[in-house]
């Protein structure tokens, strides 16, 4: 069975949702992520892979920000060697956003238009803590791929 034949549906949404938001961003928040969970648990690079079955130089380069397109194999390896979940280590920093706030400005714009958001739809964006990861102010377009990748993994 594939990884992405073992993600639960909140957990395919993340993995298309990735999708969506820059590389750069995603690299940059699961190598501070990985660092800091590592770090707080006391590992060593060399003991998470051991642990993980990850190559260690592997660990280096993905804490490093040096790669921005981590398999979602070796995600899912380095979560169970840290016991966290995988969304745990993609997270990107900051507060929870007011996500009302820009559900509304994407209802405004001629994306959702385009998307027809269900009611359900839009109380699924509302409710969503992943809105925080679309930085301080989520754009129309990144909503929009957000509730593509929902249908997608659906």
């Amino acid at each position: 069975m594939s990884t992405a034949q073992t993600l639960s549906g909140d957990e395919q949404s993340l993995v298309h949702y990735m999708e969506a938001v820059p590389t750069s961003h995603i690299a940059a928040a699961v190598a501070a992520n990985i660092r800091r969970t590592r770090a707080g648990q006391g590992l060593s690079q060399a003991e998470l892979a051991r642990r993980s079955g990850v190559h260690v130089n592997t660990v280096r380069f993905i804490e490093s920000g040096r790669v921005e397109n981590v398999r979602l194999d070796t995600l899912e390896a380095i979560s169970n060697a840290l016991g966290c979940e995988i969304s745990e280590l993609v997270k990107l920093e900051g507060g929870v956003a007011d996500a009302s706030k820009f559900v509304e400005e994407f209802l405004a714009s001629p994306l959702a238009i385009l998307a027809k958001p269900t009611k359900d739809e839009r109380e699924w964006l509302e409710s969503l803590p992943l809105l925080k990861w679309l930085g301080d102010h989520p754009d129309p377009e990144a909503i929009f791929h957000l509730l593509t990748a929902k249908r997608r993994s659906s």
